[in-house]
């Protein structure tokens, strides 16, 4: 006889398309218009009802310099209130043995079935799936078919409440310039999906895959633009506007720097700490400002009025 442990709930409601948007461009900069498309897809994906099913199988490509597929799949499970888990399956170790291990009394801890019995709701990053050996890639496909993983134990682990992020590094040039290419949804989709049968993923696994989006890359100076924007939209959102000189150079180094970071929690500390500096410069009804650093965040150098026009008028005498 089998048992199925109980679904369990989502610590918050789903939330809006536009939340789950803010979230991700908080954690990942230089790619809004795929962070929407994708948070719209997702948004659209939780509230269809897909029984015996994951809520979603999402395909991550492109070249990235910002561990951004990473950021992403934490980014989702913090805005969603989900657990998540990694696995890497380039790890040569990562067999679909150890992938779906279990003992005499069930799913033993690092296993697929583990993690979501004992949290239904997950985001499960897939890394490197074109790494994947075949055996893994059929017991994959078999429990998104079925909605279940049955354990060796007799325990059925449903994989309906799961959000699976397939991520991939192959032909990164071609998945890019998908990326920046402005296509529809569903032409990027079926073009990314045609790249990855090319490379050898197989279809019965591609079929899975929900929605396609591709990471377009960036160069050091995309980054620096992208950085520079972000940056001074922050300010404009408070009320308020940056003086002529007022992006200090090592402010925008240190933006780079977080964006770049291996942890995506420090590249939100510092936007929410900022935000902090300029809710309360705003409150002060100050209006004109300079960022500077302050220590180690990004401090804020409130103008007088007058100088700031004397810096952002030209010199009337030439």
């Amino acid at each position: 006889m089998t048992t199925t442990p109980p679904k369990g709930m989502p610590v918050t409601p789903t939330p809006s398309a536009a939340r789950i948007a803010d979230a991700l461009r908080g954690a990942v900069i230089g790619y809004d218009a795929m962070l929407i498309a994708l948070a719209a897809e997702l948004r659209d994906q939780l509230t269809l009802a897909q029984p015996a099913r994951p809520a979603a199988i999402f395909l991550l490509a492109g070249p990235e310099i910002a561990h951004e597929k990473d950021a992403i799949a934490h980014a989702l499970a913090d805005v969603l209130g989900y657990d998540w888990g990694l696995y890497n399956l380039a790890d040569p170790d990562l067999t679909a043995a150890r992938l779906f291990r279990s003992g005499p009394s069930g799913p033993l801890p690092g296993s697929l079935q583990h993690q979501l019995m004992r949290a239904p709701h997950s985001v499960i990053v897939l890394d490197q799936i074109e790494q994947a050996e075949p055996e893994v890639i059929e017991r994959l496909v078999a429990c998104w078919r079925s909605g279940v993983i049955l354990d060796p134990a007799g325990i059925r682990i449903p994989t309906d409440a799961a959000i699976f992020l397939l991520t991939t590094a192959v032909a990164q040039d071609r998945l890019g310039q998908i990326g920046r290419d402005g296509l529809s949804s569903d032409q990027r989709h079926l073009a990314c999906l045609k790249i990855m049968s090319d490379e050898g993923l197989p279809a019965h696994l591609l079929r899975r895959v929900d929605a396609a989006f591709c990471l377009g890359g960036m160069s050091m100076h995309d980054l620096a633009r992208a950085c520079r924007q972000r940056l001074e939209q922050q300010v404009a959102v408070h009320g308020l506007s940056l003086a002529g000189d007022g992006l200090a150079p090592e402010v925008l180094a240190c933006a780079m720097t977080s964006a770049l970071g291996v942890s995506s929690l420090a590249f939100r500390h510092r936007r929410v700490a900022l935000d902090r500096r300029l809710t309360q410069c705003s409150e002060r009804e100050v209006t004109h400002i300079r960022l500077v650093m302050d220590g180690d965040e990004i401090g804020v150098e409130p103008i007088d009025t007058a100088v700031a026009a004397e810096n952002r008028e030209p010199d009337q005498h030439h």
